[in-house]
């Protein structure tokens, strides 16, 4: 019951990428959330989930990520001056199963501008929807977007602090 609570009030608040303020995040919306192109198959994302319990559409969603950042990657000598992307920046995926096994003292020596977390089952249960409530607040992460299956935390330098809530 209190996940279908969580769902409600998930859709209430929930934007899509005319809400976004932040460059970033607004390109990442519009160029992997909403983006159809980023569905090709990608060797790396299907080692990723072979061991891991995701359903079809959780499957897709990492797929696009994936693949939008190694595009990322792959197209910074065209883009070196667009302000909307820092295309310098090489990603690396953190992922974690649930918000329970995601401790920032634990993995503080690793965490850079270059890392980002993604973490499953943010809103199965009342306390994964409050330890997820707490890593958006820490200092460190400067943008988290919840995106009700998946929670994905930034830690970007120079970035001022926000939080998104995004229906994919």
């Amino acid at each position: 019951m209190y996940k279908l609570f969580l769902y409600i009030k998930f859709l209430l608040k929930s934007t899509n990428q005319h809400g976004v303020q932040s460059p970033f995040v607004y390109e990442l919306v519009t160029n992997c959330f909403y983006n159809k192109s980023l569905n090709e198959k990608n060797r790396l994302t299907a080692l990723f989930v072979k061991d891991k319990k995701l359903s079809g559409k959780q499957m897709k969603f990492v797929n696009k990520l994936v693949n939008y950042f190694k595009k990322d990657e792959e197209d910074f000598s065209s883009k070196k001056d667009s302000i909307l992307k820092n295309s310098s920046d090489k990603f690396d995926l953190i992922y974690f199963d649930s918000p329970d096994q995601f401790h920032f003292n634990k993995i503080i020596t690793i965490l850079n501008t270059n890392q980002f977390v993604l973490i499953n089952n943010i809103n199965n249960s009342k306390k994964q929807n409050d330890t997820w409530g707490s890593l958006v607040k820490h200092p460190l992460a400067t943008v988290t977007i919840d995106i009700y299956f998946f929670g994905l935390i930034f830690f970007r330098k120079g970035q001022v602090k926000e939080h998104f809530i995004i229906r994919p």
